[in-house]
């Protein structure tokens, strides 16, 4: 998936500027600037998320996925956009280790889980 983002809505320099954001201030801007959430909400998008299939690799267990899907206003597609919204508002994502393997497929020295805890308290 991150793959399509970076190659298919042309992302990837926009996720290389959030990953070398030094501080969520910064990060911030440039998750507005680079319109983000207006990339990823398309009707495709939208669809991709509604489908059990994405949502079971995606790690969703059967009960929350019914729980969002009946009771968030816009269901998967607006609760995903609503979280990407949240995190890179509240938390850096090159010291977040679930987000940076995710968007990266590894880790850097400076991504440590203590530091995460730590962070994700004050957030």
């Amino acid at each position: 998936m991150v793959e399509c983002l970076y190659r298919m809505k042309g992302l990837r320099n926009a996720f290389e500027r959030l990953l070398a954001a030094t501080d969520l201030e910064t990060q911030r801007e440039i998750y507005q600037e680079c319109g983000i959430r207006t990339h990823l909400d398309t009707p495709g998008f939208r669809w991709l998320l509604s489908r059990q299939p994405v949502l079971s690799l995606l790690a969703v267990p059967p009960a929350q996925r019914s729980e969002v899907t009946d009771e968030y206003e816009g269901g998967w597609g607006t609760f995903s956009l609503d979280t990407l919204d949240t995190v890179f508002h509240r938390t850096l994502i090159r010291h977040n280790p679930f987000w940076l393997v995710g968007f990266t497929g590894g880790y850097t020295s400076e991504c440590h889980l203590p530091t995460c805890s730590r962070n994700a308290t004050r957030n």
